[in-house]
């Protein structure tokens, strides 16, 4: 897909334009394979980080390709619950929640009905029956505890006036109580418990018979969910439904959805009440066809299982339950053909099979003419089933007009010719309209070799040899059928002639099978193999395999049978021969081996450890001789899993007061145990690796994002206090990892930041675990599965970190893990200056000023964390940790690496602190840093440049900060803020701190900081621009730095940026900050979306008139031109002198460095002088309109230039950054309101 094109892609008209070259890939596998679920979420990714407006489509498209996935229902939904669109919100619950039975999805769609329509007259109803909707559909899903909890907790808050309604809510919260308490669910213990509190609190007095009467099914429930738990453990309910794979991952699902339903089938419950099951039964299907909706086999069984549940109910005597299972059965059917099995006709026949045992024959006929109506099948099957059921319901009449359906139809093939014959010849006994039926189709399949087969093994079976000898002889010298296709038919008619002819007949016919024969290559030299077929029958052969296969006779059956089916005698034969002569190869004998180690026969009372066989211990010895012997045991046998498990899960009580280590006096020690000598020496035991601690322990994880380093990260610090265990994990999330506006060079960097961290744990025993999802989705797991206490992460200041962490917070504080965040990835409190400045941010980068000078200096960083903070704390690291849990490739994650160079900057921790100590032993040049300064060598890569480490985390903002106090106080000179360096690392601050509470910081709309400018919408400039051929060398060259290395220098970017949006094009900065965000290393959403607002005059004040030119500024910095002969080697050949301008270059001159502008190289494609004026006048107009509405500084006076290259423009782009204190400064303390023009 070329940029600006998307023809029949997913993406929606308004991305068309530059597209990320990820987003392009996701959307060309999805045209070649719409169920590609990882390019699927390379969309979404995106689709999230757009308006609604935008996304829309991508969601339609979404939801359509998977109209069962819950998942991507709520992602849908909930985008337009951020833009307030309530009215499509209800419209788009319509929609899916009936028919898609997810968790989250009715979670979502209650707490929608709580927040929108709480104040409402009818409010309290509504969310009763909403509540009562939720439970009756999901209530039996094993995660609906919080629905039953949430349903309790609103009916207690119903306020009750009066004796009457207080009895009302009573009994109103006691009825789902005692629902509740006998439904299979995680944490019904819980639910017990407040039940019997419940019940304590209205009337003590009947509480114990209350509680008693319900506590046998509470038990019998709680024992189901246990199993419940087990058997579920392990299924993926978040995979959308697509087409079978046929991979290990999809068995293991179809696997463990099918012992799910079968433990349901089962009735683990053990009730009588066969409706019930049922219901269960069905709410597992449900469950399994989000997952495996594409999947026939579930929906039949399904179907199935609802069709015997109703001959069950009706022979019992219900029969009204009988009939609505019956109709529900007939509700799958219909469900699974108009949706996901539209195309599938084993489905569609089931469903005729079924609605014809019911005697609805309309239906039936309706069910085939809705799937002979689909276009993209094949309906031969189709409509020989449908005659048969003509046939069988209405008559050999009825079949007849189907056939004439099907001979109208020019999709159909031979095979319904061969079955209407057949069936009029076994059916109604009528042999002459088989034969005419035969006759018809040889008109139409007179070439095709199957047809012609089907009909002469008909004129075999009618024993009619002179007729079958006339079909013969018609088909083979009607010229119909090629020569390399006649030999199977030739071959029969050898054998019928040998059949029923005499020799001269025989003899004749391989004499003109030898003449076709020898028209195909293949045959030749092949008589005696030829002779074979003449004496052979069925598979008895008069030669030997051996000899057979010496005259070339398989070669020869091996071309006869291409065509036949797999059951032919011939084929069959043939592979057997032929399985029979492959290569044997020599074989181990493995009769004596020992499956994995040798069986030790232990002798009776002793104790194997590693070493050796020794006695067991006294005081275990003394237990083994008072008990009785183990064949006196016939069991119950201990589940010893569940055993332990249940025994690593119970709280233990306090130890008793006025005893030693929980031992008193009576207690005896068997003497010479090695707990006797602990004891004796008065140690405590030590707990071995792989041995579980009497002590529940405090088990962290951490949760690193950008701060990808051990030295300053006070919330790894804080958590590992005290901890018994700990895990570092990465989650490759969908703000970074799976965004579509990241580039491979931003990719690398990463996957290099990861396995330097991962170095870096191995070094203290402990390793990184990179895990892929959600969030969301994987802390919950994580949680049980790793038994985690604690949760700690750096704090996230931008608006989309805040609310995902939001969410992980109230996951943790819902499983009871501590959560630890801390300041560590930017310098200050970004809500401490926020309340300093009266609770707005500083507008100004002088207000900014203003309020750090009242606040303290930024915390120092912590120390790195090292082995002796660890020395009571471990990491449990399993054998396959690396297949598991390993930092992935960029091949494994689906990039094409062909052609990528080596990386210029290598991340990770190492590297950046390497970097930090080679940029300050530079003491004279840091102190003296007064404005980035441009000069040929610092368009270059340098081995100082910090930004990308600083944007990852891999170096510390604070450790930047001190180092640099520190400097600055060795040399006692320095330049101040913001000209300074480290008033470049509080201009990063600065963006942070405006950015962290406006969601809409990266666009133009509702952005209230925004000044809104009227850009053009030009999506093939974009796309020039962003790919290096705008015909302006300096500018491409920049480019192509950027997608060559993901870096260029700070006053390159603002070349680009100018001549992007308010300089040369004209087109809207959310544009390029994309590409940025896509191509630049040290690109972080804050700091990347402030400077683009800045660069184009639309925030921040800049002087406008300021306009980089695209020819002599690079000039004055690289004069000679190398930096463009680097990234743009076609113009190499050029002199300095044409370099920058080479389409002033003579013909001559062109020709001489081999490059014709406008062939090798593009013309330029706006004439800058021209457009810089008019760009100039439109941001004077909008500013001349600002000055009315939101009384700001007036215009300035200064114009551009008329020349395009005169001494004023020089001057105006000296190459100095331009001053930044000129930033807008309103007396209200900056404050910004909607700015518009």
């Amino acid at each position: 897909m070329s940029a600006g094109s998307n023809a029949g892609g997913v993406l929606p008209p308004e991305q068309i334009g530059y597209i990320p070259d990820k987003l392009k890939k996701a959307d060309k596998r999805i045209e070649a394979f719409p169920y590609d679920t990882e390019a699927w979420s390379v969309l979404i990714r995106d689709a999230q980080m757009k308006p609604i407006e935008i996304a829309r489509q991508v969601y339609e498209r979404l939801v359509t390709q998977f109209p069962n996935a819950g998942k991507y229902w709520r992602i849908y939904i909930e985008q337009e619950l951020k833009a307030k669109n309530f009215e499509r919100v209800e419209k788009l619950f319509q929609r899916c929640l009936v028919k898609v039975l997810s968790i989250d999805l009715w979670k979502l769609y209650l707490n929608y009905i709580k927040d929108t329509k709480g104040k409402l007259p009818s409010y309290r109803e509504k969310m009763a029956q909403a509540y009562d909707f939720a439970l009756d559909k999901m209530g039996m899903d094993i995660m609906s505890y919080q629905i039953w909890v949430d349903y309790i907790n609103f009916l207690k808050s119903v306020e009750a006036v009066g004796s009457y309604a207080e009895n009302q809510q009573i009994t109103a919260v006691r009825k789902v109580f005692q629902r509740g308490v006998v439904n299979p669910m995680i944490n019904i213990e819980g639910l017990w418990k407040d039940y019997c509190q419940y019940e304590q609190s209205i009337n003590p007095l009947i509480a114990k018979k209350m509680t008693e009467d319900r506590g046998r099914e509470y038990i019998n429930a709680r024992r189901v969910a246990k199993e419940y738990e087990a058997v579920t453990r392990g299924l993926n309910k978040n995979l959308p439904s697509v087409p079978p794979q046929n991979n290990p991952d999809e068995a293991q699902q179809v696997d463990l959805w099918k012992k799910y339903i079968a433990w349901e089938k089962g009735n683990p419950l053990r009730t009588e009440d066969h409706a019930l099951i049922t219901k269960r039964v069905m709410f597992a299907y449900e469950q399994c066809l989000l997952c495996l909706g594409h999947h026939p086999d579930i929906w039949y069984e399904a179907a199935t299982y609802l069709e015997q549940s109703s001959k069950i109910l009706t022979e019992k005597g219900d029969q009204n339950a009988g009939k609505m299972f019956a109709d529900e059965a007939g509700s799958v059917y219909e469900r699974a053909v108009t949706t996901l099995m539209k195309n599938n006709m084993l489905v569609y026949f089931a469903y005729a099979d079924f609605e014809e045992s019911r005697m609805k024959y309309e239906k039936v006929h309706g069910i085939y003419k809705k799937l002979l109506a689909a276009q993209d099948i094949n309906p031969t099957l189709a409509f020989i089933q449908y005659m048969k059921f003509a046939r069988r319901a209405e008559g050999i009449k009825s079949a007849r007009q189907i056939f004439k359906m099907a001979r109208e139809d020019n999709r159909t093939n031979y095979q319904v010719f061969v079955a209407a014959a057949l069936m009029e010849y076994y059916c109604s006994k009528e042999k002459t309209v088989a034969l005419k039926i035969f006759e018809l189709g040889l008109k139409k399949y007179g070439g095709i070799p199957e047809y012609l087969l089907c009909y002469m093994d008909f004129m075999s079976h009618l024993n009619e040899d002179n007729n079958t000898r006339v079909l013969y002889e018609r088909v083979l010298s009607s010229g119909q059928v090629p020569p390399e296709k006649s030999i199977e038919i030739w071959s029969r008619f050898l054998a019928f002639e040998s059949e029923v002819g005499d020799l001269a007949s025989i003899q004749k016919v391989e004499k003109r099978r030898a003449q076709a024969i020898e028209k195909v290559q293949e045959f030749e030299d092949k008589d005696t193999a030829l002779l074979i077929d003449r004496y052979k029958y069925l598979d008895l052969y008069p030669c030997t395999t051996s000899e057979l296969k010496a005259v070339g006779y398989f070669d020869l059956a091996r071309q006869q049978v291409v065509t036949l089916p797999s059951n032919s005698v011939t084929k069959v034969v043939l592979e057997e021969e032929e399985s029979k002569n492959k290569p044997q190869y020599p074989k181990p004998d493995v009769e004596q081996m020992i499956a994995f180690k040798p069986r030790q026969i232990v002798s009776v009372g002793a104790h194997p450890v590693p070493g050796g066989e020794f006695p067991p211990p006294p005081s275990a010895a003394n237990l083994i001789s008072q008990l009785p012997p183990p064949d006196c045991f016939h069991g119950p046998f201990v589940i010893m899993d569940k055993f332990i498990e249940h025994f690593n899960n119970l709280v233990l009580p306090e130890a008793p007061v006025g005893t030693e280590n929980g031992i008193d006096g009576t207690f005896k020690l068997d003497p010479g145990t090695q707990l006797s000598i602990d004891f004796a020496l008065g140690r405590k035991r030590k707990v071995t690796e792989g041995e579980d601690s009497d002590e529940e322990g405090k088990h962290v994880v951490h949760w690193f994002r950008k701060g990808l380093r051990l030295h300053d990260n006070p919330s790894l610090r804080e958590a590992l206090k005290g901890s018994s265990s700990y895990r570092c994990v990465y989650i490759l999330d969908p703000w970074f990892a799976g965004s579509s506006q990241v580039g491979i060079n931003k990719w690398r960097f990463l996957l290099q930041c990861l396995e330097d961290l991962d170095t870096s744990l191995r070094k203290l025993n402990s390793r990184l675990f990179v895990l892929r999802g959600q969030p969301t989705d994987l802390f919950p797991k994580i949680f049980k599965e790793w038994n985690i206490t604690t949760l700690s992460f750096e704090e996230d200041p931008e608006p989309f970190g805040k609310e995902r962490d939001g969410a992980i917070q109230m996951l943790a504080k819902e499983a009871g893990v501590e959560v630890i965040v801390k300041t560590s990835h930017t310098l200050y409190d970004l809500q401490k200056i926020i309340a300093m400045n009266g609770g707005s941010p500083p507008l100004t980068y002088k207000r900014f000023q203003s309020v750090l000078a009242k606040m303290e200096a930024p915390s120092e960083p912590e120390e790195t964390i090292n082995s002796g903070f660890l020395v009571k704390t471990k990491t449990p690291i399993a054998e396959d940790h690396d297949d598991k849990y390993g930092v992935p490739t960029l091949e494994e994650l689906g990039f094409d690496t062909e052609g990528l160079g080596p990386a210029v900057f290598h991340g990770g921790e190492a590297e950046a602190l390497t970097r930090l100590e080679r940029h300050l032993e530079r003491k004279a040049w840091v102190a003296s840093f007064e404005r980035p300064k441009m000069s040929q060598q610092s368009l270059f890569p340098s081995q100082n440049v910090l930004s990308p480490y600083l944007r990852f985390g891999c170096l510390s903002a604070r450790l930047f900060y001190w180092k640099l106090r520190e400097l600055y106080r060795k040399v006692k000179k320095r330049k101040d803020p913001p000209l300074s360096l480290h008033g470049q690392l509080l201009w990063r601050e600065f963006f942070y701190t405006v950015a962290t509470n406006n969601p809409n910081f990266d666009r133009m709309k509702d952005n209230p900081l925004c000044v809104q400018i009227p850009w053009d919408k030009n999506p093939e400039a974009l796309a020039k621009w962003a790919e290096g051929k705008t015909g302006f060398p300096w500018i491409d060259a920049i480019m192509m730095q950027l997608r060559q290395t993901g870096w260029i220098h700070n006053l390159a970017r603002h070349s680009v940026a100018c001549f992007l949006t308010r300089g040369d094009l004209w087109i809207s900065w959310e544009e390029g900050m994309k590409v940025f965000e896509e191509l630049l290393l040290d690109a972080d959403w804050s700091v990347n979306a402030g400077m683009w607002m800045w660069l184009s005059c639309s925030s921040f004040f800049q002087q406008f008139f300021h306009c980089y030119c695209p020819v002599g500024f690079g000039k004055r910095a690289d004069p000679t031109g190398d930096f463009i002969r680097t990234y743009l080697p076609v113009l190499k050949g050029y002199p300095a002198k044409y370099i920058y301008e080479p389409w002033t270059a003579p013909e001559s001159v062109q020709r001489a460095a081999k490059c014709i502008i406008g062939k090798d190289y593009p013309v330029p494609m706006v004439n800058h002088a021209e457009v810089s004026k008019l760009n100039t006048g439109r941001m004077k107009q909008v500013y001349q309109q600002l000055a009315v509405y939101a009384s700001i500084a007036s215009v300035p006076k200064q114009i551009h230039s008329e020349e395009p290259y005169s001494k004023h423009e020089k001057a105006m782009h000296s190459g100095n950054h331009p001053s930044r204190v000129a930033i807008l400064e309103n007396t209200d303390r900056g404050n910004h309101s909607q700015m518009s023009a």
